[in-house]
């Protein structure tokens, strides 16, 4: 009868419709001698035995995983099926002084994450706008705009204070005319922003 030694994989067969763990076995147990041993009870067809170094404990040991292709339905095998399948350890003696402790494995494969792909240098994409981005351009979208010509005219108002003090005989912006000309561009300017229009 041959058994694998060490599962690279998935250690469970797909077809397999039972599979027992026994947590401590000793390093020269082999897999023949764990498989034969188990077979001679009759509770199935044994197909695979995989062995799992441990270093750990007192010494070093392997964990057994014993799996079956079919299981006997005898009184004894499904005895010892039910009392697996419930939880309970069964105390198997594989010589007059020695015994390993069994129980149905719970052993459940986990794939390892696939790799990332190895980092190339930067690149670049489209991306969509944030929702906040989105929700602020429909709510405001002259907001740009708008404030593009509230600071062309505080420059605007800079420009003249300065050539206010450089020129004496320049209108102040307190003049009657001045004042009407302030007033009727900043009308312009708002109905350039409720037109979204861009000033030239």
């Amino acid at each position: 009868m041959a058994y694998q030694r060490v599962a690279t994989a998935n250690p469970v067969p797909r077809d397999a419709v039972m599979s027992l763990v026994i947590p401590w076995t000793e390093t020269g147990h082999s897999a023949d001698f764990i498989g034969t041993t188990i077979a001679a009870l009759r509770w199935g067809c044994v197909m695979k035995v995989d062995l799992v170094l441990r270093s750990g404990g007192s010494r070093p040991h392997n964990t057994a995983y014993v799996h079956f292709s079919g299981w006997n339905a005898t009184g004894p095998a499904m005895k010892a099926r039910e009392a697996l399948e419930s939880g309970l350890e069964l105390r198997v003696n594989y010589s007059y002084t020695h015994y390993w402790k069994v129980r149905q494995s719970r052993f459940m494969y986990r794939p390892p994450a696939p790799v990332p792909p190895s980092f190339t240098g930067p690149t670049w994409s489209f991306t969509e706008l944030s929702r906040e981005t989105e929700l602020a351009r429909l709510e405001a979208p002259g907001s740009l705009m708008a404030a593009d010509e509230i600071m062309e005219a505080e420059l605007s108002a800079m420009e003249v204070d300065l050539r206010q003090l450089n020129d004496p005989d320049m209108p102040s912006l307190d003049d009657p005319d001045v004042r009407a000309a302030d007033e009727l561009y900043a009308s312009e300017l708002a109905w350039r922003r409720e037109c979204n229009i861009e000033s030239v």
